[in-house]
């Protein structure tokens, strides 16, 4: 399957804005549901957020999302020696699996018309963490490391026809193995499914095999623009095609919208 062109035009102008707001509108459009996770409380939030921001891409944080369904359904293999077993088996739960596919053809469905949906994948040190591995970047086995990606990469073959348009990877810092490598699962499941591959690093100065785009900080020109909580508010700098920003929680709603006209702004 062919893939789209990665990102598109930015329909308001300047770089595509491509954003993870979703902690931000559950604090400003929301009511603390525990189960915001659900279809109907993420709806709630993220059809008010889109028509307040305009994003070109709403970026929906996967592990974010799945830690919150488990914490709502129980956790699987906490007794398991192998912390990477226990994900294994979180993410291959069918209830989880058809929850994140309902939610994902919903908010396409919601946000589809004015913007593309996007799917932020973590490296697998956190991943890992969550489950109970040591979070020390430098004891992670890159067996387990290139595992991760598999499980992930067996998630995402479940999503077919859930209006999922790109995926957004999150370089853990700190990992000597080679993008193109630790990441090949998730790069081919993407490339069968015709979905853009992004990596946001702070390291990488050459898009990675198996990516389509690469978005760094600081900014380089020709390049995307990755900006997470610390250091969201940033301009981008002429020739940027687009920015990939996380937008804090606690972020006032005025301090958001001029940062995002700054964004818009640039040329």
């Amino acid at each position: 399957m062919s893939k789209s062109r990665f990102p598109g035009p930015a329909l308001r102008g300047g770089p595509a804005l491509c954003l993870d707001a979703l902690s931000y509108a559950r604090r400003v459009f929301g009511n603390d549901d525990e189960h915001w996770f659900g279809t109907p409380a993420l709806l709630a939030v993220c059809r008010p957020m889109a028509q307040s921001l305009h994003p070109d891409w709403f970026v929906l944080p996967l592990r974010e999302w799945v830690q919150a369904w488990w914490q709502a359904h129980g956790r699987p293999g906490q007794g398991m020696v192998k912390p990477r077993r226990a994900l294994q088996a979180r993410l291959e739960d069918p209830r989880l699996r058809a929850a994140l596919l309902d939610a994902l053809r919903a908010l396409h469905s919601a946000i589809g018309s004015t913007a593309g949906l996007a799917l932020q994948i973590d490296g697998p040190g956190p991943w890992l963490s969550w489950v109970g591995a040591a979070a020390d970047v430098d004891a992670l086995d890159g067996a387990d490391a290139e595992d991760v990606s598999v499980y992930l990469a067996a998630l995402l073959h479940r999503l077919a026809g859930s209006g999922l348009g790109a995926l957004v990877v999150q370089q853990q810092a700190g990992l000597g193995t080679d993008p193109a490598e630790l990441y090949a699962a998730l790069t081919n499941a993407a490339g069968h499914h015709g979905w853009p591959c992004v990596l946001c690093s702070a390291t990488t100065h050459g898009v990675p095999r198996g990516f389509d785009a690469l978005a760094v900080h600081p900014a380089i020109p020709g390049m995307g623009l990755w900006c997470n909580e610390a250091n969201w508010v940033r301009q981008a700098t002429p020739g940027v095609p687009f920015v990939v920003a996380r937008v804090p929680a606690q972020a006032a709603p005025d301090d958001v919208l001029a940062q995002i006209a700054r964004w818009r702004n640039q040329s």
